[in-house]
């Protein structure tokens, strides 16, 4: 196996991740009181020192609203999704009949996760290598922004916990993907084409960078939500799901999203499919949900919440296993990463 070439993957990433339009305005919800439908419990964080090096002045509350973005130390952006009903499902669906859901507030990843960011848990030993027949140019530079395949349901698990984060609810995952106006793709209405997705009639049947349809894009600002990999999210699999409740257990987990192998009719943002949670396959990859953004350093999203003339490098993050924290430079994430080796602990940047 090659050695990762840890700083580039992450340099190209850290180029190629950000960018957006501006969302156009909310219109509120005005549908019935929602049915009861569990949430599954959220999946283990990552192991996280409480300590700081240095104490960062205390800053105003900030209000969030949708639109929002924060650059994350592992090189993504979190786009902010507020809290509230939307509805999710179809008339007369088969095992998504449709419903008025609710969710909490969170913060999900406007791509899914990467080759780079996925490598850069490898080497901090918190994930284990994607299967080489489903994703064999995994460790290649130039592959870093396409999305990791060849993962199993656990390990996009723990690369969600190693970011302080979980895999998305289903709610949580289609709420994102249809908006508050229950659109039927992530862009709307209208029939997907090859500017919107990369599915079975376009691309030959490869898989294509993070951020290549944007076009695609939901009215919360994430990419791929229809087309290039499927995603694992954290629900077990029920036909009768929607109408009795998520189960504690079963046999496969929820796939949400439709692949490059799919056809148009699997792109709907309702549709649901399973899979056993040991599969792996090279159209199956993930993004990750994250409840609080700002426990690490303070991010370019905050930087009017400090002195003008503060210096970036005075402020610190907890000191988490696996990186030495991030900041902000002249309005860029500024990253650096930490790992042990026999030598000791290493430092990387990309900057």
């Amino acid at each position: 196996m090659k050695k990762l070439t840890l700083l580039t993957l992450i340099w190209i990433f850290l180029i190629t991740a950000c960018g957006g339009k501006s969302p156009a305005p909310l219109v509120p919800n005005t549908d019935p009181e929602p049915v009861s439908v569990t949430e599954p419990a959220a999946q283990p964080k990552a192991d996280i020192a409480t300590t700081h090096a240095a104490e960062a002045p205390v800053a105003e509350e900030i209000i969030y609203q949708v639109g929002d973005m924060m650059p994350y130390f592992d090189g993504t952006t979190l786009i902010y999704v507020p809290a509230g009903e939307f509805l999710m499902g179809v008339k007369e669906g088969e095992d998504n009949a449709i419903h008025t859901a609710s969710t909490e507030d969170f913060w999900i990843y406007a791509t899914e996760v990467t080759n780079a960011q996925y490598a850069l848990c490898i080497e901090t030993g918190a994930c284990s290598l994607p299967d080489e027949a489903d994703n064999p140019l995994f460790l290649e530079t130039a592959l870093a922004s396409l999305p990791v395949s060849g993962v199993t349901h656990q390990q996009a698990a723990s690369y969600c916990s190693w970011v302080n984060g979980r895999l998305p609810s289903e709610a949580e995952w289609e709420k994102t993907a249809r908006g508050p106006e229950a659109d039927i793709y992530p862009w709307g209405d209208d029939a997907p084409t090859c500017n919107e997705s990369n599915f079975a009639d376009c691309e030959d049947g490869r898989v294509t960078n993070v951020i290549a349809h944007p076009d695609g894009r939901s009215l919360y600002e994430t990419y791929d939500m229809a087309g290039n990999v499927f995603e694992w999210v954290a629900d077990w699999y029920a036909e009768d799901a929607y109408l009795n409740g998520i189960p504690v257990n079963a046999e496969e987990r929820v796939l949400r999203g439709g692949s490059f192998n799919s056809p148009a009719d699997e792109l709907l943002a309702y549709q649901r499919f399973s899979a056993q949670p040991e599969e792996h396959r090279d159209d199956l990859g993930f993004r990750c949900i994250v409840e609080e953004p700002d426990f690490f350093a303070p991010m370019c999203v905050q930087a009017a919440t400090v002195p003008d003339d503060a210096d970036p490098k005075e402020f610190y993050c907890p000191d988490v296993t696996s990186s030495a924290g991030a900041f902000c430079e002249n309005g860029v994430p500024y990253v650096s990463f930490k790992f042990a080796t026999e030598e000791g602990f290493k430092f990387f940047s990309p900057g």
